[in-house]
């Protein structure tokens, strides 16, 4: 801002709209559809606007993003409309709907939504009616905290002047012309539609056999002749008979961890040391983070610092998080919605470990939902009372060596089958772009009738 030239005070207009002109395209144009130049133009004649800009200046009140994140100046803007709209009789809610509204909003549109919940799905959320967009972004934030693989597109529409949309320019084509698009798309886009539902399908059935792998691996090992016995474990069934059974808590470290307050900015830093929250446990394995906290968070806030290598477990929740577990490969801290479990005998090998919580998924699940705990939520007691089958340690590598090698080959296909996808997507959207612009004659071009039954 310090390029506005504020101690300028008889130019500073024309500064300012000069610092604005800096910007790319892009961001200007946010500029324009906000009239700012106007805003300018009001503030200046009324000599507000050298005040202004030194108070934004000032060293007594940092609005910088090193020192405010986006999230609270989101709150901080909300607030001022709240503040400035009551004062003015007029409800604030009438510009903006508050947060924990919009929460609730979000949870209950997307109950039962499973399909958002599969990994790689691609999804467009649209809201109408967007104003300062907390819709989308509260709608994008719920989805990938629990699926980070999911691809959202969000759009949003401000309510706009009645003269725009009567001044609006379109092409129009004839009726017969406009009938042979309708035609062409719907039967193009129901052919594309129909691959990605195959692919999706495919999708599903790696998901399967990846499931089918690892509970047949974890519980069974890798000799087909080795004599069996009961495991006397309901969720394992029969084991190999040298294989012992013992409960997590003999041969793990297990706790979980908490969220410093929001509101106290000494807790976060963009550099700090890295905390984790509850959707790293749709990665493989946790390697980086994005959000950090302060030391004097971990001195004042129940924060385990966890060593690597350890296994993280999600605890809460009514989506797939809970239960899921993923491999932690770097120091950090976590929250109070995930769980660790860090071997500390030499007769547990922490990628088998890792397995064994794929496999006791829909046990752990179960449980949670069960008499004498948390709805929807799995303790730390019963991750440490869990027991777990305990081949020798030598085999537990081999089984886990054996069970990553196989996912490698389907994670691979699986990747293979969702890039496929997209570009099945992205071409079914420029499809349409092309011949409803004229881009492309689709008047000639021969459709099929329709079956009849």
């Amino acid at each position: 801002m310090s390029t506005t030239k504020s101690t300028d005070a008889p130019n500073i207009a024309s500064n300012l709209a000069s610092y604005i002109q800096g910007f790319s395209p892009r961001a200007r144009d946010i500029f324009d559809k906000f009239e700012f130049e106007a805003e300018i133009a009001k503030l200046d004649e009324a000599n507000r606007l050298y005040l202004i800009l030194q108070e934004f200046q000032s060293t007594a009140v940092d609005l910088s993003p090193a020192r405010i994140s986006n999230l609270q100046m989101g709150y901080l803007f909300e607030e001022l409309v709240r503040k400035f709209n009551e004062q003015a009789n007029e409800e604030a809610g009438d510009h903006f709907t508050p947060r924990e509204v919009i929460r609730l909003m979000v949870n209950l549109v997307f109950t039962g939504e499973e399909d958002v919940f599969k990994p790689g799905i691609y999804k467009s959320i649209y809201d109408p009616t967007a104003g300062t967009g907390g819709m989308l972004s509260v709608s994008e934030e719920f989805i990938k905290k629990q699926n980070p693989q999911a691809n959202l597109a969000l759009f949003g529409q401000k309510r706009v002047p009645e003269t725009f949309i009567k001044d609006f320019r379109v092409g129009l084509p004839s009726v017969n012309e406009q009938q042979a698009i309708t035609r062409f798309l719907d039967h193009k886009t129901k052919q594309i539609d129909a691959l990605i539902v195959k692919k999706q399908a495919l999708l599903d059935k790696l998901a399967e056999e990846r499931a089918a792998l690892i509970s047949h691996t974890v519980t069974k090992g890798l000799d087909p002749t080795a004599e069996t016995r009961k495991s006397m474990v309901p969720w394992l069934g029969d084991i190999p008979a040298h294989w012992q059974i013992m409960p997590l808590k003999y041969l793990c470290e297990v706790g979980n961890g908490s969220t410093p307050s929001r509101d106290n900015i000494d807790y976060w830093t963009d550099d700090g040391y890295p905390w984790l929250n509850s959707s790293v446990v749709n990665q493989e394995c946790v390697n980086m983070a994005d959000q950090f906290v302060t030391q004097l968070a971990l001195k004042e806030c129940h924060l385990p610092i966890v060593v690597p290598p350890a296994v993280l477990v999600g605890i809460t929740g009514e989506g797939k998080t809970r239960g899921m577990a993923t491999t932690l490969m770097m120091e950090a801290t976590i929250n109070q919605h995930l769980a660790y479990a860090k071997p500390n005998d030499v007769r547990l090998d922490v990628r088998y470990l890792r397995r064994v919580f794929d496999r006791a998924y829909a046990y752990l699940r179960n449980e949670s939902d069960g008499g004498g705990s948390t709805k929807g939520a799995i303790t730390c007691d019963q991750i440490a009372n869990l027991k777990i089958p305990l081949p020798p340690v030598e085999e537990q590598k081999d089984i886990a060596e054996a069970i990553d090698n196989t996912l490698g080959r389907i994670n691979q296909l699986g990747g293979k089958v969702e890039r496929a996808i997209e570009r099945l997507l992205e071409y079914r959207s420029s499809l349409i772009t092309h011949a409803i612009t004229g881009q492309i004659d689709v008047r000639h071009v021969p459709i099929p009738e329709p079956a009849h039954a």
